[in-house]
């Protein structure tokens, strides 16, 4: 392989990584999320690294209405959601979160849920979901197959700032059985710049001999 096939190389890893996380929603750019659980904003998840990031709940006692907020996915039948990550959640304690079925969940009963729980930190919520709701709820796929859903985020008693990943993964099957895990952004950044590496120095040894 010549230097400029190693360089090209690179640079699609490098700009592979570059496209693997999309902003799905930003409150700062996109505006607030829907506060209605019967209009939850739509938001159009693609292959790869989905972020929705902002801010809700309120603070208690202060006579300001709770902001909930709602918002909708669609999954086209070859895909999947195979993780749901928190990035950034805080600061309070442990804040609601619910994803049923459709184009808007029900806020007076839980039973009609996929499932729910109680977030108060970052991590992988995913195999929480799926291991069972927090409160009554029908159940959750791990991976979360094709459909619509429609997720609740809740905070009573603070204003919580969050960030949450939703990783899609589209097979080229019918429908996707299993979690296909992605390559981290580190790690393909980290391919690329050896790979750059590594042209360079065949370069540099081709130029001596």
């Amino acid at each position: 392989m010549t230097l400029t096939h190693w360089h090209r190389l690179a640079a699609c890893l490098f700009a592979f990584a570059m496209q693997a996380e999309v902003f799905a929603w930003d409150e700062a750019v996109d505006g607030d999320l829907s506060s209605l659980n019967t209009a939850p904003t739509p938001i159009a998840f693609t292959t790869g690294v989905n972020v929705v990031k902002g801010t809700m709940g309120g603070d208690a006692g202060d006579g300001i209405p709770v902001d909930r907020d709602f918002f909708t996915f669609t999954l086209a039948p070859n895909q999947t959601v195979t993780s749901i990550n928190v990035r950034v959640f805080g600061p309070g304690g442990a804040s609601f979160y619910a994803i049923g079925p459709g184009t808007s969940i029900n806020l007076s009963s839980a039973a009609t849920h996929l499932s729910n729980a109680l977030i108060s930190g970052p991590g992988e919520i995913l195999p929480t979901l799926a291991a069972g709701p927090y409160f009554d709820g029908t159940g959750l796929s791990n991976p979360i197959g094709p459909g619509t859903y429609t997720v609740w985020l809740q905070e009573l008693s603070s204003v919580v700032t969050y960030d949450f990943t939703y990783t899609v993964v589209t097979s080229t099957n019918a429908v996707a059985t299993r979690k296909v895990p992605a390559m981290p952004l580190a790690a393909l950044l980290a391919l690329a710049l050896a790979l750059a590496w590594v042209g360079g120095t065949a370069g540099s040894r081709n130029d001596r001999g």
